[in-house]
């Protein structure tokens, strides 16, 4: 595993290894600027440009996922070495499976609210083409108030491409893997089975296939689950059914959908806890509300009424004949006051199951615009767009120090350099130390050492000088021995003038005596500065934060400068200097509440002309500040662009309910289907009819259950990111930059 802490993806800084998943390690991310955590998977795959264009198209659409079950994808992309990752929300409490280990049963209550929040992932993820793949408990987190999210939509594949439906890539754990994935044909039904799978092993702790891989494989294929009931005997054969059901080995067998699956469980949940032979037990709201099992045959449904009716059975006759007088004088009256309801209301109390289920999903439409608001440091207007702004400034009293200075005035110095001698004899020569160079202006440069010159080598014309250099100073005291570059390049120290010096480089150093004490440096002023400029910045800084309002936020870092000025200058003789300092702290702060609050009506005013009324808004209305520009610096006014986004959905009432009943009571499955979807405000409609009137709905629309699936929302936005200062400091003697983080 390379060690990537401390590299960054996307916003993302890695800060600590949280564990390996199936495809990739996981590590805990921190955000840039605003110190937020996230999940970071790096993907250990390195894919073709086709594959990485594919993994693009299906993360994007993964990123588009917004449920209150599934992690949220926050970004993706190619970080550091072509590495793939994503960044996910963080759930800080962990997976199903390090909450509950292997060997673990739980509560058959717990298990339905658990079935049915991963079904509600999973389903929303169907309705949306998305198959999921890979459903497990290792990826099933627990969030902040241990709901379950569920994770791992890296590997989803898009099923209305034929070339998904056609893949041979059965990425998942075979231990959860449908029978249909294992032969490289997944589709949303595998899903169901891998959360039949989980929904098994947490009922009786154990999973109903074991053995190598390719045992599993095989029993998956071929060997029906072992029973519930006879590894728990408490759990009931409605509950054992169910489960039964969804690990159908033929996916046209399982439940119609999921969600289905996670309804029939409920319900037969229901009836495993109904012990009591009251009155009230006898109406089952998933019935009323249309969440009827999806079988392949009427020999699968469960028995419903008969679970209801045999508590009745085991009363006294007395008490049977008066529940049955009183229900009779009940709906008499009812029927009475309206008649033709007694049949309906017939239905309901003894809970008889409906002939159809008609599920649809409402229309919706995803709303979105950017809106330009403007930021005013007069009384702003809302009806014109404008919010708040304000020019803050904030400047602490100066305060004193003084030190001693640090640097006494030295002697004079000689200039340095280096000579370089060149040998064009074919034997070694050498430059004794001492040798006295004079110049035109008389100068004296000095060798410092002996030079052995190596010999010339090669053969006429073409013949290489051996080549050696000493260092050298000047013989006089000051600056006259700075001397240029090639001041000296002649013939040097033998009669034949085979060997030619050269100062490639100035000669530099040389400097006068200098007369006096003590003198005042840069450095003594800045350090003094500093150790003030500490404690001023804090108490500028607070008082700048100060006075900024709960709703206000800054448009840019506010800039913090030092003044710093010094009874000496640089140069100056003295023992000490003192110093003084004062920080003053600037910015524009606008009111983002009030912003994003003008936004959020405007798109409701959108709203309500497109798509129009009957919509309502499911989930949070989301905004967000994209950008804030000064438009006039001097006036402080400003442009802001704030996003808003919401989902608005087509709602159903009890009446519209009853009116679809009885548009498609009586009609043929295709022309019900057709009646619907041309029906305002139905997007999709799934007509499940009971075994015996495939083709046919009933003519009692009382009998035909309406159910209007849950489209949800968009989550709520993030918080607020910490403010962050930028500090300049400038000086009468200097300057200096740093920065803060408040």
């Amino acid at each position: 595993m390379a060690d990537r802490i401390g590299q960054r993806f996307g916003e993302y800084r890695l800060i600590r290894f949280l564990g390996k998943g199936s495809f990739g390690d996981v590590y805990l991310g921190e955000h840039l600027h605003d110190n937020t955590l996230a999940a970071i998977k790096v993907l250990q795959a390195r894919l073709t440009n086709e594959d990485l264009k594919e993994f693009i198209n299906e993360a994007s659409t993964t990123f588009r996922l917004k449920h209150l079950h599934i992690v949220q994808l926050l970004d993706f992309g190619v970080g550091a070495g072509d590495a793939l990752f994503l960044i996910m929300a963080y759930a800080p409490n962990g997976t199903a499976r390090q909450r509950y280990p292997k060997g673990t049963c739980l509560p058959l209550d717990t298990v339905v609210s658990y079935v049915n929040q991963v079904a509600e992932a999973l389903q929303y993820a169907h309705d949306r083409k998305l198959i999921h793949r890979d459903v497990k408990p290792e990826n099933i987190l627990l969030g902040l108030n241990n709901e379950l999210l569920l994770s791992d939509f890296g590997i989803a594949i898009v099923t209305h491409s034929s070339r998904s439906l056609g893949t041979q890539n059965n990425a998942g754990t075979i231990i959860y893997m449908a029978p249909e994935q294992i032969r490289g044909r997944p589709r949303p039904a595998s899903d169901q089975y891998a959360l039949g799978i989980i929904a098994y092993e947490w009922l009786c702790g154990a999973r109903p296939f074991n053995g190598t891989a390719t045992e599993i494989a095989m029993q998956h294929l071929l060997e029906p689950p072992p029973s519930l009931c006879e590894k728990v005997p408490t759990i009931s054969s409605g509950v054992e059914q169910v489960v039964m059901t969804a690990l159908a080995k033929n996916p046209q067998q399982r439940f119609a959908s999921v969600q289905a699956f996670a309804c029939a469980l409920t319900i037969a949940s229901q009836q495993s806890n109904q012990q009591k032979p009251s009155l009230p037990s006898l109406a089952i709201p998933e019935i009323l509300q249309g969440q009827a099992l999806a079988v392949s045959d009427q020999k699968d449904a469960l028995p419903v009424q008969s679970a209801l009716l045999q508590p009745l059975a085991r009363r006294p006759l007395w008490a049977a004949f008066l529940l049955i007088l009183l229900l009779l004088l009940i709906f008499g009256g009812i029927n009475f006051a309206l008649p033709g309801t007694l049949d309906h209301l017939g239905n309901i109390v003894f809970a008889i199951p409906p002939a159809a289920v008609v599920t649809v999903v409402p229309a919706s439409s995803d709303v979105i615009n950017t809106y330009t608001i403007y930021g005013i440091t007069s009384t702003p207007d809302v009806t014109q767009r404008q919010v708040q702004a304000r020019l803050l400034t904030s400047s602490t009293s100066p305060r004193s120090k003084t030190v001693l200075t640090t640097a006494t005035r030295t002697a004079g110095t000689r200039a340095t350099g280096t000579l370089t001698f060149y040998n064009s004899e074919f034997k070694d020569q050498q430059v004794n130390a001492g040798t006295d160079f004079v110049l035109a202006n008389g100068v004296h440069i000095i060798t410092d050492r002996d030079v052995n010159i190596p010999k010339a080598t090669g053969i006429p014309p073409n013949i290489h000088t051996g080549v050696a250099s000493a260092s050298a100073h000047a013989g006089s005291i000051g600056p006259v021995g700075n001397i240029a570059a090639l001041t000296i390049n002649h013939a040097c120290c033998s009669a034949d003038s085979s060997i030619f010096a050269r100062n490639l480089i100035a000669f530099t150093g040389g400097q006068n005596p200098q007369q006096g004490g003590p003198f005042v440096q840069q450095s003594d002023i800045d350090s003094a500065a500093k150790s003030l400029e500490d404690t001023l910045i804090q108490v500028a800084q607070q008082s700048l934060q100060a006075q900024i309002h709960p709703n206000e936020y800054f448009v840019n870092p506010p800039q913090c400068t030092s003044v710093v000025t010094a009874d000496h200058q640089v140069g100056d003789t003295a023992n000490n200097v003192t110093i003084a300092v004062k920080v003053i702290c600037s910015g524009e702060v606008y009111d983002k509440q009030v912003a994003q609050t003008i936004a959020a009506s405007l798109l409701r005013q959108q709203a309500a002309k497109n798509p129009g009324p009957g919509y309502v808004l499911v989930g949070s209305l989301v905004t967000a500040i994209l950008q804030v520009t000064v438009t006039d610096a001097q006036k402080g006014t400003l442009s802001l662009l704030v996003k808003a986004e919401g989902i608005w959905v087509f709602r159903f009432d009890d009446t519209q309910k009853q009116a679809l009943a009885k548009l498609v009571a009586g009609k043929s499955r295709v022309d019900a289907q057709s009646l619907l979807l041309k029906h305002l405000g139905v997007a999709s409609a799934d007509i499940m009819i009971r075994s015996g009137e495939e083709n046919t709905l009933t003519t009692d629309p009382y009998r035909i259950s309406i159910v209007v699936q849950n489209v949800p929302g968009l989550p709520g936005t993030r918080p607020r990111s910490p403010t962050v200062l930028s500090f300049t400091s400038t000086s009468s003697v200097g300057k200096r930059s740093m920065s803060t983080t408040s």
